[in-house]
């Protein structure tokens, strides 16, 4: 990060061996009056991410503060903060891929559909990339999506919401959804049931009679 020439190390701001401010989850430096955000710190570096980093941290600033206690300030959460790169096709995202699931230990599953088979695609004579949604084996919740696809970034607010508030791949493939510019998720959805389906009928099939 360019954070060179700012002073930074003689008021007592902490950086990383890149260079980067580091913060708390409050995007409070280790001088508790001093916050930052944006791709001053190491976060993701998307516009998206740091619009919603300099709100929070303008909110934080406001709060009555000590050095041992941060009152009711709001810890920093991406969860479901989606992300973008507008190339042809649009790269999408929303919460974590497969590489941080197993950093983290995460058991996952993964359901990718080609834009091959999705009606819109075909009759839009663009069958360029594919919906990936990405699931917790043990919890059934929705964790993560990757969209590459023409106007791949407006497909990403439903997904945000099912990340962002633990919605099972279960409940989720039951939605109603009508919006024409879904039809890609309408069909990753039931493309994600199918397989749904299949496990829970697989994992039937290897317990005992006692499980059962």
């Amino acid at each position: 990060a360019n954070t060179k020439g700012f002073g930074l190390d003689k008021i007592g701001v902490s950086l990383d061996k890149s260079g980067h401010v580091i913060t708390n989850t409050f995007l409070q430096t280790s001088v508790s009056n001093i916050f930052a955000a944006g791709d001053c710190i190491a976060t993701a570096p998307f516009v998206y991410t740091a619009a919603y980093e300099g709100n929070l941290a303008t909110e934080n600033m406001f709060v009555s503060c000590t050095k041992d206690s941060c009152g009711s300030m709001t810890s920093s959460d991406y969860t479901g903060l989606p992300w973008v790169v507008f190339t042809d096709p649009q790269i999408a995202g929303v919460g974590i891929d497969e590489a941080e699931d197993t950093r983290q230990g995460i058991p996952f599953e993964v359901s990718k559909l080609p834009l091959n088979m999705v009606p819109k695609s075909l009759a839009a004579l663009d069958t360029r990339g594919f919906v990936k949604l990405i699931r917790n084996k043990e919890t059934d919740k929705l964790i993560g999506a990757r969209i590459i696809a023409h106007e791949g970034s407006e497909l990403t607010m439903e997904l945000s919401l099912a990340i962002k508030y633990g919605i099972p791949t279960a409940t989720y493939a039951a939605f109603d959804n009508f919006d024409n510019a879904k039809e890609y998720l309408n069909t990753a959805r039931e493309h994600a049931k199918t397989n749904y389906k299949r496990y829970k009928n697989l994992e039937q099939s290897f317990q005992t009679p006692e499980e059962s």
